[in-house]
C-alpha cells in the first residue's frame, strides 16, 4: 500500500480538522491533475481544488 492511499485511508476514518484528500490523475495529453480536498471543520465545511502540478 501506498503512502498516499494510508493517509487517504486515515482521513477518511478519523478526519480531523485541517485533514486532506489527495488523488492525481493522468490526462489524456499526458498532463497530471492533482484533486485536494481539505476539511475545514469535521463533517461541516470542506473546500476541493483542482490544479495542475506546476500551478503548485
Amino acid at each position: 500500500m501506498n503512502c498516499v492511499k494510508m493517509i487517504n485511508d486515515r482521513v477518511l476514518r478519523q478526519g480531523q480538522k485541517n485533514d486532506r484528500l489527495f488523488a492525481s490523475y493522468k490526462l489524456s495529453d499526458d498532463k497530471k491533475l492533482w484533486i485536494i480536498t481539505e476539511w475545514y471543520d469535521y463533517k461541516q465545511a470542506f473546500m476541493t481544488t483542482l490544479m495542475l502540478p506546476n500551478e503548485y
